[in-house]
């Protein structure tokens, strides 16, 4: 485990560092060094000596340098980068004796440290054409090395602070402060780098390892050492679990660290190593912990040579079948004909197929959720799984594929895409490009007068030019797809109406659709349409996208569908591939229009692409509506456009007045506090808004607690186990490390050679030999991961954390999935109306009541909604809000989340945060954009690119699935024919390109 702080203060820290190890008195500075280039350049070696570390700190160099800041600002001393050993290590090192470990724990953080200084240190450099100062990698920094082996609690825990000093000499010379935010951006990397060396260091031992029970970034422990051992010896943890329950708190990052420091125990000087060691043993004895076997055995297997790995491969024969072994043993299933692993495992060492494989498997991770993703992102999920791979091996294959144009880079490497993302999102260019010109258009002439002469007969104010404009262009444009880029609140579903009135009128259909069944449920009832959500509108026409489905349900499609409107809401959360299945169901039927509504400031597609921002760059036919319509106070009408325009400082400084700064862990707490002291009417109009999940179950359960002790809702409630969903990819969901014990597994589709039925639900009991042990309501049965179909374009696999709620006569409630037996939406609201221990009635909008049994799985998809999460709450409008944000969620403190909760707000906003500038530095950042394939090769540049990789032009014939497979297969061809090839004695020829299943080759082509 890898933590990272900010060094409060110069004075005294070496002192700190080297006497707070809780090493005996005197041994400190024996335990500390100094590290890497950095030193070197300044002429520091050997032992951290006090006062040449605090000078550094202070950024007084011993070159006579100084560090210094802009006007005002006071000198950071620098970063704890604080590296932890799994706790079994720590104790076979500390309990068992084996100081081979400690050396090899210090080794393979220097290593670890090596990796971040080549990798993330940098500086800043002001460049005179941007006038902006722009970061520049330095590859060197100074560091001091303090090794400890005690937790607060005297626990044995073996841990490494490496403080890094706040300065870098940049490659003019000059010495400069760091640029901390790819240290912070790339934590969890610097993570599996660590993870990766240390278990080869372990493995090389003598030991084995087994992933740990939270085995995020690779973590593992020793095999041998229990559970039930390791918490024995982890009573810090157990104290910090307690706090958190206590306070009723889910264990968030942040909350943990609150948690950590509210317990921290008063160190006691005077216990002796020896009396320490004496306690280890007595502890150990009591639980039955022996390390000596464990040690000597580890020892003996170390003499013999050779690791886990080179012993599990004993008696195969031939190198392909060492290669799968191996493979198989980290839990990859391997393609055939993997486009990504061309070579196959007879062509490369074993240890380079297992990085092969982990790299194939990380793309395909990464890449169904991000057409762009980035080099450190690949790392980290490459990782993952084990093996006798290190970082090296990875990064040597990214750079093989990257140099055989299998992958396909920016020029300095730093993002990447895939030949299957570029094929897609030209399709959605090229498709929308067929569709110029080939619609009439719905009103001949100008339909300005007609659009606001039916706004008039329908009570609707005057639309906005600018709403008229949008109107106008879906009713008079000829081309089929037609695009309306509104900021939030600017009065799209209004501007609507009168088009809807005016298609209706001519006998057409009209639908709206939108990525989330509620969002589209709303528009469509604004509106008075059928709505649909765009997976729902697709599933329900895919005859029209399947040349071989029967002629009956292809007709009956196009009988709905021909000459009608389609809206699609919210169409920046659509996804390349449903974009592109939306135009060519459009094609195919010959809709009338296709008008693609959003905002591409709000959030993106949950899957890989930005279609709607891609194709308003490639000439789309965009009316913009830039007035928010739904801003009704002087704050909230000066705040949107500064949200709009990314004018973060601005905004938050705006918002001072109505922002509350509190401790972390308090967050939610004091968010409800503010919504309870509101009358009641002011409240019901107030939406608690928060970034995260775990902030809104927080949220949740405390403005419970507060509506309970108020009698606003019933005090006796009924307590339902609910579920959680794990967000994982459809690759993951191919590997046994989702599958933990206690999880609940639901089969969404059925599987019929593994004897699985859709709707099967079971929990998860064990897990081993690649098989994943249910038990169901009809009894145990096996499920195996790796035997998904490659081929899925929707998950046929849901995992789920499960734990419980309790609901009350007067509480609201949301669904947390659709459930169209029943007719209840993905994000539905409703409140309990009525409650008894046989079942719950839930009333809905529309006096629509839901009664159901209280063993309905239905109930297992509610979740209380007095808060909503930012993503969640989309296509919502409040009149008031309260936003609440913790910077130290790093992934979900973004400008992203901050513009879209924040701009659901009419009237009143506040904001519930940690700190303000810690925030804004947080967002700026996180912007939460995602980049797509076109973005990528644009940077690249078109003349460094694969032959037969160009722009579309506009009009031209659309190819179909078969042709672009074809294109796909001869660029990959050409690709591995470049001098070296794939690997030694790897022939071009050799690659095989045939494939039996067609609906295989569309997804790895990500069609």
């Amino acid at each position: 485990m890898i933590s990272i702080g900010a060094v409060s203060s110069a004075s005294g820290a070496a002192g700190y560092y080297a006497n707070d190890n809780y090493y005996t008195e005197g041994e400190g500075a024996d335990h500390s060094q100094w590290h890497w280039r950095g030193p070197e350049a300044l002429g520091l070696t050997g032992s951290v000596a006090t006062a040449a570390f605090e000078a550094v700190l202070e950024g007084r160099l011993p070159n006579g340098a100084n560090i210094t800041t802009p006007s005002g600002q006071e000198h950071r001393p620098g970063l704890d980068m604080a590296f932890s050993a799994p706790k079994s290590v720590s104790l076979m090192a500390l309990v068992g004796g084996d100081e081979r470990l400690l050396v090899a724990f210090e080794a393979s953080v220097k290593a670890t440290l090596g990796w971040v200084e080549r990798n993330l240190i940098e500086a800043r450099r002001f460049d005179e054409k941007s006038g902006t100062q722009q970061p520049v990698k330095t590859g060197n920094m100074v560091a001091g090395l303090f090794t400890h082996d005690l937790s607060r609690n005297r626990d044995p825990q073996l841990h490494i602070h490496a403080v890094i000093a706040n300065a870098t000499q940049r490659p003019d010379g000059a010495w400069r402060a760091l640029r901390n935010d790819p240290l912070y951006a790339q934590q969890a990397t610097i993570a599996a780098v660590h993870n990766a060396d240390l278990r080869a260091w372990i493995e090389a031992l003598g030991y084995r390892t087994t992933p740990a029970h939270n085995p995020a970034y690779g973590q593992f422990e020793i095999t041998g050492i229990s559970r039930d051992h390791i918490m024995a010896f982890s009573t810090r943890r157990e104290e910090i679990a307690a706090a958190l329950e206590a306070s009723g708190r889910g264990g968030t990052a942040a909350e943990r660290e609150l948690a950590a420091l509210s317990t921290r125990a008063a160190k006691d000087p005077g216990i002796s190593r020896e009396e320490d060691r004496a306690a280890w043993a007595e502890r150990a004895a009591s639980i039955g912990f022996d390390p000596a076997p464990l040690r000597e055995a580890a020892m003996a297997q170390m003499a013999r040579g050779g690791t886990i790995w080179d012993r599990g491969v004993e008696g195969i024969k031939g190198i392909a079948a060492r290669g799968q072994a191996i493979v198989a043993a980290m839990g990859l299933a391997p393609r055939e004909k993997d486009p990504l692993v061309p070579e196959g495992a007879g062509r490369l060492s074993p240890q380079d197929y297992a990085a092969a494989q982990a790299v194939a498997s990380g793309v395909r991770h990464l890449s169904q959720n991000e057409a762009g993703f980035s080099r450190f992102d690949l790392i980290r999920a490459s990782l993952s799984f084990g093996g006798p791979i290190q970082v090296v091996d990875i990064e040597t294959r990214i750079d093989r594929l990257a140099e055989c144009r299998i992958l396909l880079t920016e020029p300095d490497g730093a993002m990447m895409t895939t030949h299957g993302a570029v094929a897609l999102e030209r399709e959605v260019i090229a498709l929308w490009a067929q569709g110029k010109d080939q619609a009439k258009p719905l009103v001949e002439g100008l339909a300005a007068p007609q659009v606001q002469q039916v706004a008039r007969e329908m009570g609707l104010r005057r639309l906005s030019p600018r709403q008229e404009a949008a109107a106008s262009l879906i009713l008079e444009a000829k081309d089929r797809v037609t695009g309306v880029q509104g900021v939030a609140g600017a009065g799209k579903s209004t501007m609507l109406q009168p088009v809807t009135r005016i298609a209706g009128e001519q006998g057409r259909s009209v639908m709206a659709l939108a990525v989330g069944a509620e969002i589209a449920r709303k528009l469509g009832e604004d509106l008075g349409v059928p709505s649909s959500s765009v997976a729902a509108f697709l599933g329900r026409h895919r005859a029209l996208l399947n040349a071989d489905a029967p002629a009956a349900f292809q007709d009956k499609s196009l009988a709905e569908l021909k000459g009608a409107v389609i809206f699609v809401d919210e169409a920046s959360t659509l996804s390349s591939r449903q974009a592109a299945d939306l135009m060519r169901l459009a094609h195919r039927a010959d809709v009338a229009r296709l008008a693609l509504v959003g905002d591409t400031r709000q959030y993106g597609a949950v899957e890989a692409g930005k279609p709607f921002a891609d194709l308003q760059a490639h000439g789309l036919a965009t009316a913009e509506l830039t007035d928010n319509v739904r801003a009704q106070s002087g704050i909230m009408k000066t705040l949107a456009p500064l949200l709009d325009q990314g004018q973060l400082h601005k905004a938050i400084g705006l918002l001072n007045p109505y922002t509350h700064e509190v401790p972390s862990g308090d967050l939610a707490s004091h968010a409800v506090a503010i919504w309870a002291s509101l009358p009641r009417e002011e409240r019901e109009q107030t939406l608690l808004l928060t970034a995260g999940r775990a902030l809104r179950a927080e949220a949740n359960m405390q403005a419970q607690a507060v509506l309970k002790v108020r009698g606003e809702i019933a005090q006796q409630g009924v307590t339902i186990p609910i579920l959680d969903r794990v967000n994982l990819t459809r690759e993951q969901m191919r590997h046994l490390e989702p599958y933990q014990r206690g999880r609940i597994v639901e089969f969404r589709n059925a599987m019929p050679r593994q004897g699985l039925a859709k709707g099967t639900m079971g929990r998860v009991v064990d897990r081993k030999g690649g098989k994943v042990l249910l038990e169901t309501a009809q009894g145990r049965i096996t499920f195996t991961p790796n035997r998904l179909a490659h081929n899925l374009k929707e998950d046929a696999v849901s995992v789920y954390e499960e734990r419980t709620i309790t609901l009350h006569q007067g509480d609201r409630v949301r669904f947390s999935a659709n459930n169209h037996k029943l007719g209840a939406l993905n994000a539905q609201a409703g409140q309990v109306e009525a409650l008894d221990q046989q079942s719950i009635t839930i009333a809905l909008a529309g006096d629509r009541k839901l009664t159901l049994a209280l063993d309905d799985p239905a109930l297992r998809k509610l979740d209380l909604a007095y808060a909503l999460n930012a993503y969640a709450a989309q296509g919502v409008t409040t009149r008031h809000g309260i936003v609440v944000i913790d910077s130290t969620e790093t992934r979900l403190a973004s400008s992203r989340t901050m513009a879209v909760a924040l701009t659901r707000i009419a009237d009143q906003p506040r904001l519930v945060i940690d700190s303000a500038p810690r925030l804004e530095r947080a967002a700026l950042r996180n912007s939460a954009e995602k980049l797509s394939a076109l973005e990528v090769l644009g940077k690249a540049g078109k003349d460094d690119l694969p032959k037969g990789i160009h722009e579309p032009v506009a009009g031209r014939e659309i190819r179909t699935a078969e042709q672009v497979l074809r294109e796909e297969e001869r660029l990959l061809h050409n690709a591995v024919r470049v001098p070296g090839g794939m690997g030694p004695g790897f022939k071009a020829e050799g690659y095989p390109f045939q494939r039996e299943n067609q609906s295989e080759k569309r997804l790895e082509l990500g069609l």
